[in-house]
């Protein structure tokens, strides 16, 4: 809260042309997940792209994509506080994302299995798309699937037949080619989903006092 009583809500890139945090390549030779082993994720991250020269001599491109449903200022920044938001390193690749009929960005509340689907349309053929997600147990974001469409418009639908608690999803896609010396690529905005079964968990009675429940809970969007 700021001294006027005004929420501040931080949020913070996952995405940059410039010294991305996702490396493309790691030391090892293999692709690094966005930011691996951090627990820093909780409606903190949103998928855009700096467009801007940071580095004298050394210019970079990218596209934020914003998914909104026109073109007046005020549906564009309200899809943008509502995270619905991708980037790419500069390829105008159509990339939507959602779980349960919701979207990028959105907090998901499941009973069963997560479904979970992808529609991509990219500006050559795709390369791979791979879906990655984040859980305590997983211990950072690791890849859950991997397809390889080797076609330039792309659907998919499955269940997350692993999940066993609340986990944060994301979508990343690679088209064959390289737009401006860089490799044609694009990340969603990631998806929170929580577990109904956790949040339906009914403090005990008659324990004595000797156990108290507490829930505390944030809202609010962020960037």
């Amino acid at each position: 809260m700021d001294g006027e009583g005004r929420e501040q809500v931080t949020r913070i890139g996952i995405v940059r042309v410039n010294g991305q945090p996702e490396e493309l390549e790691g030391p090892d030779g293999r692709r690094q997940p966005l930011m691996g082993g951090t627990s820093r994720v909780s409606r903190e991250a949103q998928a855009r792209i700096c467009d801007h020269r940071a580095h004298p001599g050394q210019p970079q491109y990218g596209l934020a994509a914003v998914a909104a449903p026109g073109l007046t200022r005020g549906e564009i920044f309200d899809a943008l506080y509502q995270r619905r938001t991708y980037g790419t390193t500069g390829s105008k690749i159509l990339l939507e994302f959602s779980i349960e009929g919701q979207p990028m960005g959105c907090e998901v509340t499941v009973r069963d299995k997560p479904k979970l689907s992808i529609e991509a349309h990219g500006t050559a053929e795709i390369e791979t798309v791979e879906v990655l997600r984040y859980s305590n147990s997983d211990g950072g974001f690791q890849i859950l699937h991997t397809m390889h469409p080797r076609t330039a418009d792309f659907s998919w639908n499955a269940a997350d037949e692993t999940f066993r608690e609340d986990s944060t999803y994301y979508v990343r896609l690679r088209q064959f080619g390289l737009v401006r010396d860089h490799v044609a690529m694009a990340w969603s905005s990631p998806i929170w989903v929580k577990s109904e079964r956790k949040e339906s968990q009914t403090p005990p009675r008659g324990a004595g006092g000797l156990m108290s429940w507490a829930v505390s809970k944030t809202a609010g969007p962020w960037v």
